[in-house]
């Protein structure tokens, strides 16, 4: 794996993909914004947690389960770099809802 980075972004080229992280920074905190060329699908198979964190302030975030086959709340460390995580319920359903057999209703 590769590194390459400036002021604003870094890049990752790794065997399966390449990502582009832009990074900003808005009331003290930073937001990271994952751009890829790895197609969709494959996003949603992978595990919530298996990017690499050096980061502690955790979040609620979602991902899709393919065992069950439902969006899933858990506790996100925010600077991870992990493809299988959503803002909200509804986001990852609309992302991942094609690997659903039934669709899932999303808490409130």
């Amino acid at each position: 794996m590769t590194q390459t980075s400036n002021a604003e972004h870094l890049t990752i080229v790794g065997v399966e993909e390449t990502a582009t992280i832009s990074i900003h920074e808005e009331n003290a905190d930073i937001c990271v914004e994952l751009n890829t060329t790895q197609r969709r699908t494959r996003v949603c198979v992978r595990l919530a947690t298996d990017g690499a964190s050096m980061c502690q302030k955790y979040v609620g975030m979602w991902y899709f389960d393919k065992k069950t086959e439902k969006c899933v709340r858990f506790d996100y460390r925010e600077c991870a770099l992990v493809r299988n995580v959503f803002p909200s319920c509804d986001k990852c359903k609309k992302e991942c809802g094609r690997h659903m057999h039934v669709l899932q209703n999303c808490p409130e």
